[in-house]
């Protein structure tokens, strides 16, 4: 894994990438406008009838209590109903079409305005929808945009990769690697806390707006004339309530927060685009322009639409008042739990590659290599950026040992299968079978380079996709399940070669009178195998002994940390 950056490992996007895309996006112009709006009617709609009355003229109390008396009701609902009628009168006339309270219909007018409002709606939802897939990771991305001093600091100072890689991972040096992070974030500024905070409420706002029941609501209408939708307030439920809690409660939308769940949707993409750097920077400035352009028609919704008046006269009763909006108050512990969960990512990651170096010093002392080999053929790691494949590591080199360093060895091997006499005949069987175990993994490797060459079976696909410059899923599924398949037969060698390995080395250990396990007997030629060169072929054999336990051994410890978290 190379060095990546934290907020890397959340947005999986390039820094070349990101700081390309957000520049142009700032570049937009004009700020997002606020979508908060206050009518002023909450303030008397919080006093209890019972004083509300006595403000009334002396002429007006006197009437409703003279009504009250032949109603037989009390002042207060008298005083209610009166509300209602001035609350709908004002709607009728500042607002026209939108309800109609003499016959408690919502009108087209209303109609019109939510359909539009859907379209916003619709618009943020499939961003929402990925940011909420993964949201404590979101979290600490929009933290990344609102507060970058802090992931400077967690890059500089609890980044796992600034420390030596010699020694591995110790856990003292976790320990203090978190103890730094708990600093860092319980440092953080109050005014840089308050305005992640205001940030974070944006996208609870966005997430709750774009969840909102629109085609429950819409649903609700239907037309008697073409084109004339009507509403009976007696079809509604909770919808009124349900839109006014979020939509009376507006919030201003923080670019910040725009810029977080495009670039977040964009997770996993570095790469594996055929766009260019310049029109993944104009998509990013478009969606920027036209999120604007929405939260402008969200907010001529919102100013237009007298959302908790109407709710007044739907629900009858001049002291509604819309739920308070909720959201995001628990930020500070996910952001903290997160940057803790990236953390073992990152220091676990480390790990991976502090084994690598150290195998990377076997690989030296006991093969001559200073890297690890790689297949002969990976079109994968060139198709739409890369495709993570399993065995990178662990192919590539079982390709380079069967290739290179097996047959310094087999004729040596092939020696004493043929006129070895072995004392236990079983012993020759077996010994037979693990060479030619070996002698066939070397043809299916070459037969697997082969297909995966440029006019192999399956390169001649990836060549194809390649240049088409297409990623459908259809050729995405299809590319998936060759690498699938590939990885299988990769896994079957690696079983066979392990089998080879271990079956052979029981079989040495009888052939050198090492005698660990019964089963397993000398041969009763070996002083006389190689003729005259007898002390060389033996000196041989125990060099091809040797080599086989150190490629199994490089087998298995690469097995360990070959993954396509770690390789891709």
């Amino acid at each position: 894994m190379e060095r990546n950056s934290f907020d890397a490992l959340v947005s999986g996007l390039s820094e070349t990438e990101r700081l390309t895309m957000l520049e142009k996006m700032k570049s937009t112009g004009e700020e997002t406008v606020p979508l908060s709006f206050e009518d002023g009617s909450d303030l008397e709609a919080k006093i209890p009838f019972a004083e509300q009355i006595k403000n009334e003229s002396i002429f007006f109390r006197f009437f409703l209590w003279l009504k009250s008396i032949f109603a037989n009701t009390s002042m207060q609902v008298l005083y209610n109903e009166h509300k209602i009628l001035q609350i709908a009168h004002s709607v009728e006339k500042n607002c026209p079409n939108l309800i109609d309270s003499k016959r408690n219909i919502l009108l087209s007018s209303f109609y019109d305005k939510l359909t539009e409002l859907k379209l916003s709606a619709d618009f943020f939802k499939p961003y929402i929808l990925i940011a909420e897939s993964d949201e404590n990771s979101f979290l600490v991305f929009l933290g990344s945009l609102v507060m970058s001093e802090v992931e400077e600091q967690m890059n500089e100072e609890v980044d796992p990769y600034s420390l030596p890689m010699e020694n591995g991972p110790r856990p003292e040096q976790r320990v203090n690697l978190l103890h730094k992070m708990d600093g860092i974030l319980n440092e953080i500024p109050a005014d840089r806390r308050n305005y992640m905070y205001e940030a974070v409420r944006s996208y609870e706002w966005l997430k709750q707006f774009s969840k909102l029941p629109f085609d429950r609501f819409i649903s609700l209408f239907s037309t008697i004339v073409e084109k004339n939708y009507c509403c009976a307030f007696s079809s509604l439920e909770n919808e009124i309530s349900l839109f006014a809690k979020v939509l009376c409660n507006g919030v201003k939308i923080h670019e910040e927060v725009l810029e977080s769940i495009y670039l977040f949707s964009r997770k996993g993409t570095s790469g594996r685009t055929l766009d260019s750097m310049d029109e993944i920077a104009e998509k990013a400035a478009d969606f920027m322009k036209t999120a604007k352009s929405h939260i402008s028609m969200m907010r001529m919704f919102i100013t237009s639409v007298p959302l908790k008046s109407i709710g007044r006269v739907v629900y009858s009763d001049a002291a509604w008042i819309p739920e308070n909006f909720t959201g995001g108050e628990d930020w500070f512990v996910r952001y903290k739990n997160n940057w803790r969960k990236l953390f073992e990512e990152k220091w676990k990651a480390w790990g991976v590659d502090c084994k690598k170096e150290q195998l990377k010093i076997d690989l030296n002392r006991n093969f001559g290599l200073e890297t690890f080999p790689l297949l002969t053929e990976r079109p994968w790691s060139l198709l739409w950026g890369g495709m993570p494949f399993r065995y990178e590591l662990t192919a590539g080199f079982l390709n380079w040992y069967m290739k290179e360093k097996f047959p310094e060895f087999e004729l040596p091997l092939k020696t004493v299968m043929l006129e070895g006499d072995f004392i236990q005949k079983e012993n020759r069987s077996e010994f037979n079978d693990s060479f030619n175990k070996f002698i066939q993994i070397s043809v299916d490797l070459q037969s697997l380079n082969r297909m995966l060459s440029a006019g192999g079976e399956y390169g001649i696909i990836f060549t194809k996709l390649h240049s088409e410059r297409l990623r459908t899923l259809q050729a995405h599924s299809k590319i998936e399940s060759i690498i699938r398949g590939v990885e299988g037969d990769v896994r079957s060698m690696l079983s066979r070669f392990g089998d080879a390995c271990r079956t052979m080395e029981n079989c040495f250990t009888g052939i050198f009178l090492e005698k660990k396990d019964s089963r397993y007997d000398a041969l009763t030629n070996l002083a006389r195998l190689g003729g005259k060169n007898n002390e060389e072929f033996i000196e041989s054999l125990k060099k091809a002994r040797q080599s086989i336990l150190d490629g199994y051994a490089m087998i298995r410890e690469l097995e360990q940390v070959d993954s396509p978290t770690f390789s891709r």
